[in-house]
């Protein structure tokens, strides 16, 4: 699992849909304020208090079935996969997000990816 973590760090930033490179200098993300909410969801940045609810999303076959996180997903994995969106958050360069019940209620994970992509 680390090494998959880490070879998607390493991919090259693409032009959405194309497949292309592109060469322009990437913007600095930064995590919504106040954060993304319909009512029913809100979007969070991925924090340490979500690693547990990451770790447990290596228990459904589902989610190993259509997504990279493998199962069983160690704690250490989800550690590692959680502290590399933390890291993008710090640097601007990854935006992961937790997915939380608007009211307070449960945490439901996803590990969502958002690049800065240039106009097609």
């Amino acid at each position: 699992m680390a090494a998959l973590i880490e070879s998607c760090a390493s991919l090259p930033s693409l032009r959405m849909g194309t497949g292309e490179q592109t060469s322009h200098p990437a913007r600095r993300l930064e995590a919504p304020d106040p954060p993304l909410d319909d009512g029913v969801v809100r979007l969070e940045p991925l924090r340490a208090e979500h690693i547990p609810a990451m770790r447990a999303l290596g228990d459904d076959e589902d989610v190993a079935r259509f997504t990279y996180v493998e199962a069983p997903l160690a704690e250490a994995d989800a550690r590692l996969w959680v502290d590399r969106y933390i890291g993008g958050w710090r640097d601007g360069s990854l935006a992961g997000f937790g997915i939380v019940e608007s009211d307070g209620g449960r945490l439901h994970v996803g590990a969502g990816s958002a690049f800065e992509r240039s106009p097609s």
